[in-house]
């Protein structure tokens, strides 16, 4: 760049060692992000807006059997260290410590300061849980209707009866598959990066399945209702303008 002066605009993405060639070889030139960066940042930006609302969003119309405590989804380990990790960054901010310094002495990375540091709460970075598949997923449906006939049967029965449909597990990942609330939805909650997407994408371009389950969430959510609008309104100055 300074074998060829001149530049008035320079385009780039977010490296901080692209920022710093522009600075050094057309300090006069004005730097710009192109669109495909552009919309990439939003898109993290909005999936963590997703995961900061999880609580709310993910109890779409008509999944949920019975709502699962608060303070079991405060206990997941998880989450208690993601509590003592952003606790202990805000408290040397308001301290008067700087990043680098809280990262000296808590002998974390920089970025990994800076997450902390940029969430305003602990919730904002706290994934909700992800359930993998599990050999009890086929029998979900016949468990779920035994449980609203007769809340007190016991799991030995619930083995037993889907062992006779060909279960092949163990009675402890059964256990398990109950006592994590598996049980409670209809279906399996969409995934924030799934969310995301659906936020993302042009309305007409939706399937009519996710069209609805978008607006179930953005429904239930008003401040994620607020983020789609906004996000629409970026693509169409980012498109037509």
């Amino acid at each position: 760049m300074k074998a060829h002066p001149g530049a008035q605009i320079v385009c780039r993405d977010g490296s901080s060692a692209y920022a710093q060639a522009i600075r050094d070889g057309a300090p006069g030139a004005v730097q710009v992000s192109d669109r495909w960066h552009l919309w990439h940042g939003l898109g993290e930006a909005v999936e963590k807006s997703v995961i900061a609302h999880a609580s709310c969003w993910r109890r779409s119309a008509g999944n949920v059997l019975k709502p699962i405590p608060a303070a079991a989804k405060a206990s997941r380990p998880i989450d208690q260290r993601t509590a003592a990790r952003h606790k202990a960054v805000h408290d040397l901010l308001a301290q008067g410590a700087g990043l680098l310094e809280c990262a000296r002495r808590l002998g974390w990375a920089l970025n990994t300061v800076k997450r902390y540091a940029h969430a305003d709460t602990a919730g904002h970075l706290q994934r909700p849980p992800r359930h993998r598949p599990t050999l009890v997923d086929p029998y979900r449906d016949h468990l779920r209707r035994r449980l609203i006939e007769d809340p007190q049967v016991p799991v030995t029965h619930l083995l037993a009866e889907i062992r006779e449909r060909g279960y092949p597990g163990s009675a402890n990942l059964l256990v398990r598959y109950i006592n994590h609330g598996r049980l409670n939805l209809e279906r399996q909650p969409p995934a924030p990066k799934k969310v995301k997407g659906w936020i993302m994408t042009r309305p007409e371009d939706l399937t009519a399945t996710d069209r609805t389950h978008l607006n179930d969430a953005l429904t239930l959510c008003p401040d994620l209702n607020t983020l789609t609008e906004l996000v629409r309104q970026f693509a169409h100055m980012l498109t037509t303008r």
